[in-house]
């Protein structure tokens, strides 16, 4: 018997472990071996009737990740670009990465205060490291600077 799937079947088994994007399940099956490797039009067929049968969803892979990632705590400039990084289209990004400023705030002053404590930096120099760390996490500049404000 060979040990060849068709995409369909192996699309079902990788989403049996977990959502995927589209762009990540068409990277996945396009980078099957050769032999097994199917045309890109038989994997972007493959594609469109697992989305329509509602097996593949970019709407639900995005909520799944973006829910993960504010629970790591990760700000919305990280989670924009591994989103992109996925091939997740940039309309069903703006759908849900779309929160008030002050949703963002509350987010890095619970971050700051949980990595550094409830006091303010009282240096130039603290309040500069605590501002790098928030911003390696992906928060943008002004809300880090206005959670300092804010306390």
């Amino acid at each position: 018997m060979p040990a060849t799937d068709d995409p369909r079947s192996t699309a079902l088994k990788l989403l049996a472990r977990r959502d995927f994007s589209r762009g990540e399940l068409r990277t996945r099956l396009s980078r099957q071996p050769s032999e097994a490797s199917a045309a890109v039009q038989e994997i972007e067929a493959t594609l469109d009737v697992l989305e329509s049968d509602g097996q593949l969803s970019d709407e639900r892979f995005v909520e799944g990740f973006v829910r993960s990632r504010l629970h790591r705590g990760q700000g919305p400039l990280r989670i924009r670009h591994d989103l992109r990084a996925r091939g997740v289209d940039a309309d069903v990004l703006d759908r849900h990465l779309t929160f008030s400023t002050e949703f963002w705030i509350e987010r890095v002053v619970a971050i700051r205060q949980r990595r550094f404590g409830e006091a303010l930096p009282a240096s130039a120099a603290e309040r500069g490291r605590q501002a790098r760390f928030l911003a390696q996490r992906g928060f943008p500049s002004d809300v880090i600077f206005a959670a300092f404000k804010a306390g």
